[in-house]
């Protein structure tokens, strides 16, 4: 029991952090989710083309989550010793790479889009596809 007085303070901190990071990631499950079930009230290929766009939005936005995520600790760790150059550095560094990942997403998105889907998903995916974004 000793060791949980002693770290009492970092865990309250690590879970004051990790919840809303949680709770972001479980609104983006929950939204798709509650998409899936009301298209599933029109057809079969109406809900295979919003499932697959669901999860084709996911991809970049766990990515991008990702990316930010990573620059969490440097930022931290340079803002700790005082060096806001750097801080600044790396948030235009980050910003670069997740614009370079979010356009190679998009593209193969894009591939997966036109050689992937099935015709007949295909027609009612664009239409999902363009009322998302």
């Amino acid at each position: 029991m000793n060791w949980l007085q002693k770290y009492r303070e970092d865990y309250s901190a690590t879970i004051k952090i990790g919840v809303p990071i949680v709770l972001g990631q479980l609104g983006i499950v929950v939204v798709g989710l509650v998409d899936n079930i009301m298209v599933g009230h029109f057809s079969t290929s109406d809900l295979a083309a919003a499932s697959f766009v669901n999860s084709v939005f996911n991809i970049p936005i766990l990515f991008g989550m990702g990316f930010s995520y990573g620059l969490t600790p440097l930022v931290g760790q340079f803002f700790g010793r005082g060096d806001k150059f750097r801080v600044g550095g790396l948030l235009r560094n980050s910003l670069l790479a997740n614009f370079m990942i979010g356009l190679f997403l998009s593209v193969v998105m894009g591939i997966m889009y036109l050689k992937i889907v099935s015709p007949k998903v295909c027609k009612f995916q664009f239409i999902y596809f363009c009322n998302r974004t």
